[in-house]
């Protein structure tokens, strides 16, 4: 079962499509392969995801490889293991609300803050469970805000790195 989904924006349509991969012990290089067959049906800022069955153990090479897709094409590939779908990470107690920020909130950020460019904030790996959940592209950054018993709420910023 896979679903394609589009949807008409200013910028013209964008889609996703959400393809299941139910080949037990898949490897990093099948699904590199299986991605870049796919790219030639999309156009820039339109993304891939991918759900396989069998959890994959941390593979940089797979993480550069979706990367380097990503600069070629802009087209935005991600691999989720079903298991990660079956808990919305975000509802639990210990993970803090993530906005991603437009660009100009972005531009606001660093004039706020004074700093040269937005490089220099904390960053946060494109890897990371809620950086996935969310589709973060690297580059883009991230307000969370935590609540406090002793100190009420505070806000930081983390910028999404590979």
């Amino acid at each position: 079962l896979d679903i394609e989904i589009s949807k008409d924006t200013p910028n013209g349509t964008t889609k996703i499509l959400v393809k299941f991969i139910i080949t037990p012990k898949i490897r990093s290089s099948n699904i590199v392969s299986l991605a870049e067959s796919l790219l030639e049906n999309f156009n820039e800022g339109d993304t891939i995801i991918l759900v396989i069955k069998d959890k994959l153990t941390a593979d940089e090479a797979l993480e550069t490889s979706l990367k380097q897709i990503y600069d070629k094409t802009k087209i935005f590939v991600q691999y989720f293991w079903i298991n990660q779908l079956t808990f919305n990470i975000t509802e639990h107690d210990l993970v803090p609300e993530h906005e991603i920020m437009s660009e100009e909130e972005q531009n606001e950020l660093v004039a706020n803050l004074n700093i040269k460019t937005i490089d220099s904030l904390p960053t946060i790996k494109l890897t990371d469970p809620v950086s996935k959940f969310y589709g973060i592209k690297e580059g883009q950054v991230f307000k969370i805000t935590r609540q406090s018993e002793s100190s009420g709420k505070s806000i930081v910023y983390r910028q999404c790195k590979m």
